[in-house]
């Protein structure tokens, strides 16, 4: 090889040497605060969705809502609106400049 290059094969190599020692040496490092909580969060917020965990042990209605006199009523429009003929379309009417 030529001087030339062979210097710059050291340098590469010294460069190549000092990179895998500063990654073993990170590797060796203790868990900082950020690692030692690690997913804390997501299990915090997981909880937190739990609103009441002993709902299911009461014995009350699981839902509070229309009388069942009203809900049959409600039903049964909701079921005419669907069974009815299509309320007529007016008629497009384009806004334009003529008078």
């Amino acid at each position: 090889m030529q001087p030339r290059n062979l210097k710059w094969m050291n340098i590469w190599i010294w460069v190549a040497a000092m990179a895998v020692s500063g990654l073993l040496t990170i590797g060796c490092m203790q868990p900082d605060t950020l690692e030692k909580d690690y997913g804390a969060s997501v299990r915090n917020n997981i909880a937190q969705q739990v609103v009441n965990p002993g709902a299911g042990m009461k014995q009350e209605p699981p839902a509070v809502g229309l009388p069942p006199k009203a809900a049959v009523n409600e039903m049964e429009r909701y079921e005419k609106a669907f069974k009815g003929e299509a309320p007529p379309s007016t008629p497009y009417m384009g806004i334009t400049g003529a008078k």
